[in-house]
C-alpha cells in the first residue's frame, strides 16, 4: 500500500513519533522547501482516536530528502486537504492502533526481526549519529529541547567512543 509505505518512510527519515505522523495535515507539507511541520498529534484516547498537542507541546519541522518528499506528495491529489494518512479524503486520520497492527503484519511478512514502529525513530537517530550528523541536528529532528537529552539516549551511537579516546591519549603521550 503506497500510503503505508509513505508513512513508514517518513517515520524512518524524520524521526517523528507515530502521533505526529498521524496528525500531519497537507498544509504542513511545504512544497517549496521540502519540509514537514509537526504541529499536532493524533492519539488513541479512552473514547477513541483524537487530535492532541504533540508530546512536547511544541511545533517543529524537519527537512525531507527528495525520495521521502516525492513518495509523500505522490499521495496528494490537487484538492487534497486535511490529514495526510487518511482513508476518507483527509477528514479523519488513521487510528494509531491500526498503524501498529499493520506494521507488525508487514514486518512479519518481510521476515524482519521483532521491533516496534517507534523504533524507526531510534533507527533514524542512531544511523544519523553513526554517519556523523552533528548531535544538535539530530536532537532538533527528534524535537529534543537539549542535545544532552539525545546524548543520554544515544551515547552508544556517537562515533568514535572510547576506542577513539584511547588512541588520542596514547598519541599525546608518545
Amino acid at each position: 500500500d503506497e500510503m503505508y509505505h509513505a508513512l513508514v518512510l517518513l517515520a524512518a527519515t524524520s524521526g517523528a513519533r507515530r502521533a505526529q505522523l498521524l496528525g500531519l495535515k497537507w498544509e504542513q507539507v511545504h512544497r517549496d522547501v521540502m519540509r514537514v511541520a509537526f504541529n499536532r498529534g493524533w492519539v488513541q484516547g479512552s473514547t477513541g482516536a483524537t487530535e492532541a498537542p504533540t508530546k512536547t507541546k511544541r511545533r517543529h519541522s524537519v527537512d525531507v530528502a527528495p525520495l521521502t518528499y516525492d513518495t509523500l506528495t505522490a499521495l496528494r491529489d490537487d484538492g487534497s486537504t486535511g490529514f495526510v494518512f487518511s482513508d476518507d479524503g483527509g477528514a479523519t486520520a488513521w487510528k494509531p492502533n491500526r498503524v501498529t497492527k499493520t506494521f507488525v503484519r508487514y514486518r512479519r511478512a518481510a521476515g524482519c526481526r521483532e521491533f516496534r514502529f517507534h523504533d524507526l525513530r531510534h533507527f533514524m537517530a542512531t544511523e544519523m549519529l553513526h554517519a556523523g550528523v552533528p548531535l544538535p541536528v539530530v536532537a532538533r529532528r527528534l524535537d529534543h529541547q537539549r542535545p544532552s537529552t539525545t546524548l543520554n539516549f544515544y551515547a552508544q551511537a556517537v562515533p568514535g567512543g572510547d576506542a577513539h579516546a584511547a588512541r588520542i591519549i596514547e598519541s599525546i603521550l608518545s
